[in-house]
């Protein structure tokens, strides 16, 4: 009895190991791939030592009478147990070493072993005695003929595997060699200790070793899949920190590089003051690396909310060729700057009606069309054509985008990484071409967003063929027009004397808005802050002049009241005669979350900083008429 408790005793600290490490593999190996396989080996290892333990405080019970349903079912379930726990090592063996696969008839004949052994221990239940006899009430419990045949067909499953991992280190293949011993070290420990109970210890002797050499192996293996895990962590950690400072550095020289000529070009104006024609030019070449800093800036942007998960597919109805269309006329003057020739084709495009993120197809379209403009020489041609095809979804269209162009090309090594961040082609042609590097890798990314698929064609010095395909689903058709290029044509004349409220916190912006609005015939009244600007509309209003300002242009951040609650604000007010003044948000804040968060505070448009000033012109004769 004394040797009983022991092993109930001990059992029970096994379990309690066990159950640890249960809920640790649950909650800690979330994201490791042997996170499910784990669970299921110390689960049924628990459930093993659970009910080994049972059967031996049964088994040794003074007035245990083994013939009693009670035994009978224990007794069942113990040796279910006994045959499954090595089949679950086996596969946790195997997926571990990872390499070790087979071919799904091999597969099926590794699971004979266990089915033969379930036979048998039905068969014994059934009343065979193949595997274990129990007489009356005081007949002893022993094993059957058949127990060693069993015991033997149930050591398969811990000796394959240390085979197999025995012939792929001597062979050299399989997985790393590290690896590949580790699975060997836990591999082997059951195997030992089966050999050692079935062969060396009696049926009588009450000792927990093949309990403790279990968990002793699954202790190990856990162990190992743990320090794997952080490992795996840290590598990651590493990559990251050196992609960081990769991307740092190339930050850093990226951003120099237009703050440079910025920088010099102004001083170089400065010297210059007194040559207008000189001036002229040198006020281009800032403006132009104004703008490539901007872009720069933009696409760092983008790229970082689309690696965080914040970029999301906003559909819209949209005319698919409009919108191709719409794209030609943007590129098509730059094409025509440079004398290129510029070719536009739809093929087979049944449905034009479509629901689509207008705004992520523009900035694809776009980017890809930029670089055949930027990319192609004087004299060339870009091909732009849009063609349709049947999806395998109902109620969906692919739709191919293939834009093809004579540029100079890329090398078939740089095609392998063009979508990676800060890819460019180091050739003397292209590096005098302006450029972040970091358009291709959102445009992939942008494509993925959409589901769809992007492949590049080039060859070095004869041109690129970009296509991409994207799934988009379908919209009742609507009346259209084949015009390419119309676009409303915008009268600003209209804007003189109109009275606007610019609400800016920042003295240099105020300054620079200040004067385009008053070059374009507007008068203008300045707020510093969104406080300043509610008790200004407010004056207004309780002065009974409800149209006094024709327009607010409304910064967002500012330091005693935002935009959108000096918007609220403002909406607030009763205006005497009902009327609604138009507040347009003028904000570095450019994001579609930005623009919606605009509209939900109860403003009417959105410009992002730096203004476009055609596009606040515009916007202010749209919103003042």
């Amino acid at each position: 009895m004394p040797m009983t408790i022991t092993y109930a005793m001990t059992a029970s600290v096994l379990v309690i190991g066990l159950c640890i490490m249960f809920f640790d593999a649950v909650s800690k190996l979330r994201g490791s791939e042997h996170r499910t396989i784990s669970i299921i080996l110390i689960g049924s290892t628990m459930v093993y030592v659970t009910l080994d333990c049972l059967w031996i405080v049964q088994y040794t019970a003074s007035d245990a009478d083994y013939s009693q349903g009670a035994f009978t079912a224990l007794n069942f379930l113990f040796y279910l147990a006994y045959i499954t726990l090595p089949y679950i090592w086996f596969l946790f063996a195997q997926h571990f070493a990872r390499n070790i696969s087979h071919m799904r008839g091999l597969n099926i004949a590794l699971a004979l072993p266990w089915l033969f052994n379930l036979a048998l221990v039905l068969a014994t239940m059934l009343g065979a005695d193949l595997l274990w006899t129990i007489g009356d009430a005081s007949a002893r419990y022993t094993r059957g003929p058949l127990f060693s045949i069993f015991t033997n067909v149930n050591l398969v499953y811990y000796f394959i595997p240390v085979i197999e991992i025995l012939y792929l280190l001597a062979s050299g293949k399989g997985a790393d060699r590290r690896t590949l011993l580790t699975t060997l070290g836990f591999a082997a420990i059951p195997a030992l200790s089966v050999l050692i109970y079935t062969f060396f210890i009696s049926v009588d002797a009450i000792y927990p070793f093949q309990p403790c050499c279990f968990f002793i192996g699954v202790m190990f293996a856990y162990v190992l899949i743990v320090s794997q895990l952080y490992r795996r962590e840290a590598e990651r950690a590493k990559r990251a920190n050196e992609a960081k400072t990769t991307f740092l550095f190339n930050m850093s020289h990226d951003i120099r590089t237009p703050m440079n000529a910025i920088t010099g070009f102004t001083a170089m104006a400065k010297q210059h003051i007194d040559e207008p024609d000189q001036v002229r030019e040198y006020l281009d070449k800032i403006e132009t690396s104004g703008h490539q800093l901007l872009s720069l800036i933009n696409q760092v942007l983008e790229m970082s909310r689309i690696e965080s998960g914040k970029v999301s597919v906003e559909e819209v109805r949209a005319d698919i060729v409009e919108r191709c269309q719409a794209m030609v006329t943007v590129v098509k003057s730059q094409a025509a700057a440079k004398d290129l020739r510029f070719h536009f084709e739809q093929r087979n495009v049944v449905h034009r009606d479509v629901y689509a993120d207008d705004t992520k197809m523009s900035q694809i379209t776009l980017n890809i069309l930029g670089n055949a403009v930027k990319f192609t020489p004087q004299g060339g041609r870009i091909d732009y054509m849009l063609e349709e095809s049947p999806s395998p979804r109902e109620g969906y269209a692919n739709y191919t985008f293939t834009i093809s162009d004579t540029g100079i090309g890329m090398s078939e090594d740089f095609q392998k990484m063009v979508f990676e961040p800060f890819a460019r082609e180091s050739t003397s042609t292209v590096s005098k071409i302006q450029g972040t590097g970091l358009g291709m890798s959102i445009v992939r990314d942008l494509v993925e967003l959409m589901d769809g698929e992007i492949s590049i064609d080039s060859k070095q010095g004869r041109g690129t063929t970009v296509r991409i395909c994207v799934p988009l689903r379908l919209a009742e058709p609507e009346a259209h027009s084949d015009a390419v290029g119309e676009s409303a044509v915008w009268d600003t004349s209209g804007l003189a004397g109109k009275r606007v409220l610019l609400v800016e916190d920042n003295e240099m912006n105020r300054e620079i808005a200040s004067y385009i609005l008053s070059e374009n015939g507007l008068v203008v009244e300045h707020a510093d802050d969104g406080d300043v600007a509610v008790e200004m509309v407010r004056a207004a209003f309780e002065r009974g002049e409800t149209r006094y300002y024709d327009a607010v242009l409304m910064d967002i951040q500012m330091p005693r009241m935002d935009g959108f609650e000096a918007t609220r604000a403002i909406r607030a007010l009763a205006s005497p005669d009902g009327s609604r003044i138009p507040i347009i948000a003028m904000t570095a804040n450019a994001f579609e979350e930005d623009r919606q968060k605009a509209f939900d505070a109860g403003m009417d448009a959105h410009l992002a900083k730096p203004i476009d000033v055609q596009a606040m012109l515009e916007t202010l004769v749209q919103f003042t008429r």
